[in-house]
C-alpha cells in the first residue's frame, strides 16, 4: 500500500509513484564554503555542525573566570578554573597511573603560570588573567565554528582544528554501522525535542577512525543517519568504484 505524498513519513528525499517508492540518489546541495581538500568527483549531501549546547561549558567558565578576577588573588581565578577544567577533560580514571601522570603533565604549566602571576602586582594581574580568559573562550568558539561533519556522495569527513587542521576520513561504504542516540536531556525541552539534537555514532571497518566515532552533539541527527544510509547505498547502486586519492 502506497503512503500519500501528505504522509508524515514521507519527506523531500523521496517520492511515492504508482505505489513505489522511487530509488534515492544524493542530492548535491549548494554551500557558500568550498572545501578544497574534497575530489573533483565528490558532491556534498549534507554539511553538519555541532550544536551551540556544546559552547555552555566554555561560557561558564569564561563568566566564572572574569567573576573571580575582581577578588584579592586574581591568579587563583586561573588556578580554580583550569584544575576544574583539567579535571573534567580527564574524566573518570580507568588506568590510576596513567591518569596521575595525564594530571601532572597538564597541572605543571598551569601551577608555574599561577606563581608568575602571582609575582604581579594586583592590576596587572587583572588585566592578563581578564585577557586569558578572554582569549580562551575565543579560542574554544573558533573550534566549535571549524568542526564539522561534511557527508559526500564519496565519503565521511570530520574537519577540526583552528591551528592545526585535521580532516581525517572514511569511505562512505565503510560506513558500516550507525546509530543516532537521542539522549534524555535534549527530549525535555520542546525547542530540543523538535530540533531533534542527539549524537551519531558510528562503526567502521576502518583501525584509526577515532574521530569519526562519534560527532555531536548535533540537530537532525535522525536525518543525518538517514542520508549517510542513503547515500551508501546509493554507492553501491553505482557499482565498484576504483578508489579516489585523497590527499
Amino acid at each position: 500500500m502506497s503512503l500519500p505524498l501528505n504522509h508524515p513519513d514521507m519527506d523531500d528525499e523521496s517520492l511515492v509513484i504508482a505505489g513505489r517508492r522511487r530509488r534515492w540518489h544524493p542530492r548535491p546541495r549548494p554551500h557558500s564554503v568550498s572545501f578544497g581538500f574534497l575530489a573533483d568527483s565528490e558532491r556534498i549531501v549534507i554539511v553538519k555542525q555541532r550544536f551551540p549546547s556544546v559552547l555552555v561549558p566554555a561560557t561558564l567558565r569564561t563568566l566564572i573566570g572574569i567573576r573571580l578576577v575582581g577578588g584579592q588573588r586574581p591568579w587563583a581565578a586561573v588556578l580554580l578554573v583550569g584544575v576544574v577544567s583539567v579535571l573534567l577533560r580527564l574524566g573518570m580514571p580507568r588506568d590510576p597511573v596513567r591518569w596521575v601522570l595525564k594530571l601532572g603533565v597538564y597541572l605543571c604549566p598551569l601551577v608555574l603560570l599561577c606563581l608568575g602571576l602571582a609575582t604581579l602586582p594586583a592590576p596587572v594581574q587583572r588585566v592578563l588573567v581578564l585577557g586569558y580568559f578572554l582569549i580562551w573562550f575565543t579560542d574554544q568558539l573558533a573550534e566549535w565554528q571549524k568542526e564539522l561533519l561534511i557527508l559526500t556522495t564519496e565519503r565521511l569527513w570530520h574537519v577540526s582544528g583552528v591551528w592545526t587542521t585535521k580532516h581525517p576520513s572514511i569511505s562512505i561504504r565503510g560506513a558500516t554501522f550507525t546509530d543516532a542516540v537521542l539522549p534524555w536531556y535534549f527530549k525535555f525541552p520542546p525547542t530540543l525535542r523538535r530540533r531533534d539534537v542527539g549524537y551519531m555514532n558510528l562503526d567502521t571497518n576502518v583501525q584509526a577512525d577515532v574521530p569519526l566515532q562519534q560527532f555531536g552533539p548535533v540537530s537532525g541527527v535522525t536525518t543525518l543517519n538517514r542520508l549517510i544510509q542513503q547515500t551508501r547505498a546509493a554507492s553501491y547502486r553505482r557499482g565498484p568504484a576504483a578508489e579516489t586519492m585523497q590527499y
